[in-house]
């Protein structure tokens, strides 16, 4: 919103804009209802994590080491260092009350403001949440300045600009290289749809097409497969399985979350009700993943896959179901007769 507000106040062609603006929020929105998502949820949903966020909550931090933290902050620093231009430009303007060009420069303040409340509140990779300050540092080094627009860092911007297009260069190689041995995959565990080996598997679903996966992975989709059909529905499926829905065309449960996050997909004190709404759906069938997560040289693994479900809904699934463990990968828990 304060994005919208700035240029508006920034541009000439205030009408062009606004049609503009309007068009794309009514097209958004269109697109939303042809899909069948509830305007009023979505929103419902993001304000309900918002609440229980915070405002610069370590949500985002959570599970990152000290070398790590040093890294995201030395990289954020330098992504930032353009804006150290528009200081004197800035201050320019306000002198001159010139409003466009206020409007301007604070439009571009807002990129690294929003990244930093979306690193500390998103649980991403941090990288994700550099576009914006990638994108208002561009326009901020490779803009034309005058003689009297030049600022800190340095008297002249072109030793700079150099300098930022080859930190530029270093993050796309270090990022192209994070995304290609996919450790955002494994950061939920070797074994766990991760492999430094045999990760070059094709998965038989037209879902996935052209997808090379791990053969953890590829297994744990075929037997969601033979489960699905070998067992009535409606079916629900536990954490890191909610893909599974969409590749084999499984209706997901009205008026229950996609995924099972109390914090993130619902707020915490939304609890109750949403189990009492699972409780009343009776589901005949569940799929959890199975214990993949192995420490290694030892046969210590983990439970069913259960993360971030509370104690009374574990209480419930295992009061109400039994477990039917012949499957190797995943876990189908069946509805007991007297719960029906």
């Amino acid at each position: 919103m304060g994005a919208v507000f700035l240029t508006f106040l920034a541009t000439p062609r205030k009408a062009r804009f606004l049609v503009i603006t309007l068009a794309g929020a009514a097209g958004t929105i269109l697109i939303l209802l042809l899909n069948g998502v509830s305007i009023t949820g979505m929103l419902d949903s993001y304000r309900a994590a918002a609440i229980e966020r915070g405002g610069l909550s370590r949500f985002g931090f959570r599970g990152y080491g000290t070398w790590a933290l040093l890294r995201i902050a030395a990289r954020f620093a330098v992504l930032c260092l353009p804006f150290l231009l528009c200081i004197r430009p800035f201050a320019n303007a306000l002198r001159r009350m010139d409003i466009r060009h206020i409007s301007s420069y604070l439009l571009l303040a807002l990129a690294p403001l929003v990244s930093v409340l979306a690193m500390f509140n998103n649980g991403e990779l941090k990288d994700v949440e550099w576009a914006l300050p990638l994108a208002g540092g561009a326009v901020l080094v490779f803009r034309r300045y005058r003689r009297d627009e030049i600022s800190a860092p340095t008297r002249s911007p072109v030793p700079f600009r150099r300098f930022y297009i080859a930190f530029l260069c270093m993050l796309v190689a270090s990022d192209l290289y994070m995304g290609a041995v996919r450790i955002r995959v494994l950061g939920i565990g070797i074994h766990g749809f991760f492999e430094y080996q045999n990760a070059n598997q094709r998965i038989d679903r037209a879902f996935f097409k052209d997808l090379r996966a791990s053969g953890s992975f590829r297994a744990v989709v075929d037997q969601i497969g033979r489960a699905v059909s070998a067992n009535p529905g409606p079916v629900f499926l536990g954490p890191r399985l909610e893909f599974a829905y969409a590749a084999f065309g499984i209706p997901s449960p009205r008026d229950l979350p996609l995924y099972w996050q109390p914090g993130t997909s619902f707020a915490r004190s939304q609890e109750p009700a949403m189990l009492e709404e699972w409780s009343k759906r009776r589901f005949p069938t569940l799929i959890f993943l199975s214990p993949l997560v192995c420490v290694s040289n030892n046969n210590d693994c983990k439970g069913d896959d259960f993360t971030y479900y509370s104690p009374p809904f574990l209480d419930m699934i295992h009061s109400r179901y039994w477990r039917d463990s012949r499957y190797s990968d995943v876990t189908v828990y069946h509805l007991r007769g007297d719960a029906r």
